[in-house]
């Protein structure tokens, strides 16, 4: 869970933001900002057991999690203005189009949502000295590997569609914040939305 782990980078006691890019309605559960049906990764952070668990000597964060009618994040005064107003020590990007299909299709969407707006989201960081962590994914390879070896982080990227190459930007446009981590991430799993898991049993 994102509490326990955060404690490895010893950051201040301040409030961190998580983005989303759903259009779903908002609920309130003790003091935590979740909403419904939003993506994996995001739902991961506010899941029950994630809240209720305690751990000795954990250091408390509060979490503030905004959907696109909270923080477009293409929109970079509006990011600067959020994270300053909020006083914001961490930042996870979870907002991206993941639609690879759509990507080859929408290229500009897709560039402007997973490329220049991490941009946005790292200058804002830099200049509040906040952690930013950004989500990413494992399309900025070419997936040619033979399949016993497996892709390490000082591998050279290679995307080969439009989907990894502005996700590719995006990394690019993380490293311009001061304090950076990219996680690349593959499917990911969950009670809500789609997955791997859920597709194989559909075609099953």
């Amino acid at each position: 869970c994102f509490q326990q782990n955060m404690r490895n980078f010893n950051i201040s006691d301040k409030p961190i933001i998580a983005c989303e890019n759903s259009k779903s309605p908002v609920r309130v559960i003790n003091n935590y900002i979740a909403y419904k049906n939003i993506g994996h990764f995001a739902s991961l952070m506010t899941d029950p057991y994630c809240r209720r668990a305690r751990w000795k000597n954990a250091i408390r964060y509060n979490y503030i999690f905004t959907d696109i009618a909270e923080l477009d994040i293409t929109d970079k005064g509006a990011v600067e203005d959020f994270v300053t107003k909020n006083n914001i020590s961490v930042i996870i990007n979870c907002a991206a189009y993941t639609n690879v299909d759509g990507c080859e299709v929408n290229t500009d969407l897709a560039m402007t949502v997973n490329g220049t707006a991490v941009a946005n989201i790292a200058e804002a960081a830099k200049a509040q000295d906040a952690t930013f962590i950004h989500i990413s994914t494992d399309y900025v390879f070419p997936g040619n590997l033979p399949v016993d070896q497996i892709y390490t982080e000082d591998m050279e990227p290679a995307p080969v569609s439009a989907y990894g190459r502005t996700k590719l930007v995006g990394e690019e446009n993380a490293a311009k914040a001061e304090k950076y981590y990219i996680l690349r991430t593959a499917w990911l799993y969950g009670l809500g939305g789609k997955n791997f898991v859920k597709t194989m049993l559909r075609l099953s």
